[in-house]
């Protein structure tokens, strides 16, 4: 399908690298927003928001999860600012997000 992310291709994913980090660091502060609407009966001074993500780039390698007998892949390799945080990030990368269509896998190439 035309416009679709070929996720074997580190050229075509590093495409959508800087949207997948948008996408992701709003996710992520509308965790906070949500938590703070959850306090608002307690009188606080609203916090400035604070990025979560430094960078996203894409990396080649195998899987280290499973045995992988095939060619390196590409991979988004996800830097953060503070390491405390990095349990919201691997949070929202475990329940999903929101992205464009086009950024899943063909259905005919799988």
């Amino acid at each position: 399908v035309a416009g679709q992310v070929d996720w074997d291709d580190p050229v075509s994913v590093g495409r959508i690298v800087d949207s997948i980090q948008t996408i992701l660091e709003d996710a992520i502060q509308s965790l906070d927003l949500e938590r703070q609407r959850q306090q608002e009966s307690e009188i606080q001074k609203p916090k400035d928001t604070i990025s979560v993500i430094r960078k996203i780039t894409v990396v080649q390698g195998r899987g280290f999860y499973t045995y992988c007998p095939g060619p390196v892949a590409p991979f988004l390799r996800v830097e953060y600012y503070d390491p405390k945080l990095r349990w919201k990030v691997k949070m929202m990368l475990e329940r999903g997000f929101q992205v464009p269509l086009s950024f899943f896998p063909d259905p005919h190439q799988y």
